[in-house]
């Protein structure tokens, strides 16, 4: 089996990973010598792995009175000096989550480039609208409607169902055709569901909606990567939507994504091949218009009814550093050196036996699970102490003790758990911050969707270790 060695890349690019919390950049370091990140936070959590050190710094200690408008990575590009971080970084380009509007003006400011895609481009794909009447014809999309929130209060239920050809008893669901993260979606199960949203909806009347078919089954998306050599996608993984050990989903502005499974009994092959053909589909059509590295497809897993896509999401995810780490320990090539090369125009090469194996790549037999632990309180908190974040073995379905200062998966065969400390003891941290990441070698949803009972104990066990005080 080929592996990383057997790949020629430049290992010094410049690269500065920035965004809200490190870990959600870390992984380059792996692969580029020079490779650092930038935070908003204080990263302190970091400081608990020796491989880290020199990697990772806080923005404040470069601007000591920087103060961001919004806890997001437009404000960082926006707000921060950075004539001042040249100074003291040598950094040629940002790695960054998303395509954002300013790239142009911000490059030609500051001679940074932002590996990201266009912001136009990426803005198109993730139009729902868009990406369905693009696919409609060549992959499986529950069947939609689009229109305005104007042409669509006059309606009624049944009204509406007859627009989509669909039977009275069919659930619909209704969508803000460019908001993400589950903002601007409501289901509609009858009449007095439609009316109650009517009533109640707060998005403009021009607003462009898509009405679509309910689709019962399993949630799950797909990482994959454009390249000069073609699209790759790894194996499906199914996703952990407000889960109630997790996030508090009653909270106002609560994050609705706490994180995934991949396993390979999730899915049978023929709809692992499904899967595959419909990135490659949508991969192929991306590459057509100049898309350029890593992208997820959202999809429902319908049982017997087949794979529904649902949206595209035209940059890095949630998951993008998690897999890294599961790739570097499988010896793989990740999607996120990939992405790198690709929006840096760096040279590359890949022999024809190693791509084929990279068409291939599977996670093997083994079960990954990643859970994201939020701070559920409606009130402003801190915690007392704070565990040392790193490997950690498990008694009774329990943490019991770091036995390694690591965020990296190496013993693919135990029942190992990285825990991830974002928090800092006596911190305020506000309803809704994140805590604490786990990430498993086993499965964390059962077949239903609800964790399994070895992930609850994990989660009661690492809040034991994060006591909070008012």
């Amino acid at each position: 089996m080929l592996s990383i060695s057997d790949f020629t890349y430049p290992k010094r690019l410049s690269t500065i990973g920035i965004g809200i919390d490190a870990f959600d950049r870390l992984g380059p370091e792996m692969y580029f010598d020079d490779y650092t990140v930038l935070t908003s936070s204080t990263a302190k959590w970091t400081d608990d792995f020796i491989s880290l050190k020199g990697k990772v710094f806080s923005l404040f200690d470069f601007q000591s009175d920087l103060t961001l408008t919004k806890h997001n990575t437009e404000s960082i590009l926006r707000e921060t000096n950075w004539q001042k971080i040249k100074q003291k970084l040598n950094v040629k380009q940002l790695l960054i989550y998303k395509p954002t509007s300013f790239k142009d003006e911000f490059e030609s400011k500051y001679g940074i480039r932002l590996l990201a895609n266009d912001w136009k481009l990426a803005e198109k794909l993730e139009n729902k609208i868009h990406f369905r009447t693009i696919f409609n014809s060549l992959i499986s999309i529950p069947k939609f409607h689009c229109l305005s929130l104007d042409e669509l209060r006059p309606l009624s239920f049944e009204k509406l169902l007859l627009r989509l050809h669909l039977p009275k008893t069919t659930k619909i669901v209704i969508q803000d055709s460019i908001l993400s993260g589950g903002k601007g979606t409501f289901f509609i199960n009858n009449q007095d569901d439609f009316l109650r949203f009517i009533q109640d909806v707060n998005l403009p009347g021009s607003a462009q909606l898509i009405a679509s078919e309910f689709i019962k089954g399993q949630v799950g998306s797909v990482q994959c990567c454009v390249t000069k050599n073609g699209v790759i996608s790894l194996p499906p993984q199914r996703q952990i939507i407000e889960n109630p050990q997790l996030t508090n989903a009653g909270q106002l502005g609560s994050e609705k994504f706490n994180g995934g499974q991949w396993s390979p009994s999730d899915y049978n092959h023929e709809q692992k091949e499904e899967i595959k053909k419909m990135a490659s589909v949508v991969g192929s059509y991306l590459k057509t218009i100049g898309y350029k590295g890593i992208f997820g497809i959202d999809f429902i897993n319908a049982g017997s009814r087949g794979i529904f896509a649902l949206e595209i999401n035209a940059r890095l995810t949630g998951m993008t550093s998690v897999i890294a780490n599961i790739q570097y320990s499988l010896n793989q090539i990740p999607l996120l050196l990939f992405h790198i090369l690709e929006l840096s125009d760096a040279p590359y090469d890949v022999s024809p036996r190693l791509w084929s194996e990279i068409l291939e790549y599977t996670f093997g037999t083994l079960d990954y699970g990643y859970m994201i632990l939020f701070q559920n309180s409606l009130e402003t908190v801190s915690l007392k102490s704070v565990p040392k974040s790193g490997i950690y073995d498990v008694l009774d379905s329990r943490l019991h003790q770091c036995i390694s200062s690591s965020y990296v998966l190496k013993e693919k065969n135990t029942n190992d758990v990285i825990v991830a400390v974002n928090a800092q003891k006596n911190t305020a941290i506000k309803s809704g911050r994140r805590l604490a990441r786990l990430l498993t070698t086993s499965k964390v949803l059962d077949k239903r969707g609800d964790l399994t009972l070895q992930a609850r104990q994990l989660v009661t066990s690492l809040r034991e270790l994060l006591p909070i005080t008012a």
